[in-house]
């Protein structure tokens, strides 16, 4: 056990007993970062995109459970995120761990839309979602992606009279009809 990081005059006070060499075993991490940009060019500002590494090999039901941990993009646009990766039981870190990385909107004001990384665009989703491998021997895993900007809607609401609503909450959403197709937003 390398003395630099914790030699034998530390110890650990667990009520009226103390322990000295007390060995403690962290998980082997791996780190996923990269640079998150928009198709016009644009990069992230600070918080503007969060990004979240799932394990692979869930389904469609319950591939949220699987989260490894998050990070937001710094005002450079790059994101650093810290994912554990499997070891054998000899625990030494052989094994592959898969992660399949989530874009979200980071705050209000972001103009970027969610996706995942490196998926066809109309089937984004976990499951089609390309997998990122994290082993001992590649640790360090580049991932950048760029984002679709989206669009804004802004107006006011009124009530029949044409009076302004004050408080108002309005909901986009995209709509598709087998029968007619995209209808746009409602």
């Amino acid at each position: 056990f390398p003395s630099q990081y914790c030699d034998n005059s530390y110890s650990f006070n667990f009520g009226s007993l103390s322990q000295k060499d007390v060995r403690l075993q962290l998980p082997v991490m791996g780190v996923i970062s990269g640079q998150v940009t928009g198709t016009d060019g644009s990069v992230a500002k600070a918080s503007e995109v969060c990004v979240t590494a799932y394990k692979s090999g869930a389904d469609a039901v319950n591939w949220y459970s699987q989260s490894a941990g998050s990070s937001c993009t710094n005002e450079s646009g790059q994101f650093e995120l810290g994912v554990p990766f499997d070891t054998n039981p000899q625990n030494n870190p052989s094994l592959v761990t898969k992660y399949r990385l989530q874009f979200n909107s980071g705050n209000s004001s972001s103009p970027y839309r969610p996706k995942w990384y490196a998926t066809p665009t109309a089937t984004d989703s976990y499951m089609t979602a390309s997998d990122i491998s994290v082993t001992s021997a590649s640790r360090n895993i580049t991932a950048n992606i760029v984002l679709p900007i989206g669009k804004s809607i802004s107006g006011t609401v009124r009530t029949p009279s044409g009076d302004p609503v004050a408080g108002a909450n309005v909901t986009a959403m995209s709509y598709s009809n087998a029968a007619t197709g995209p209808l746009g937003v409602r």
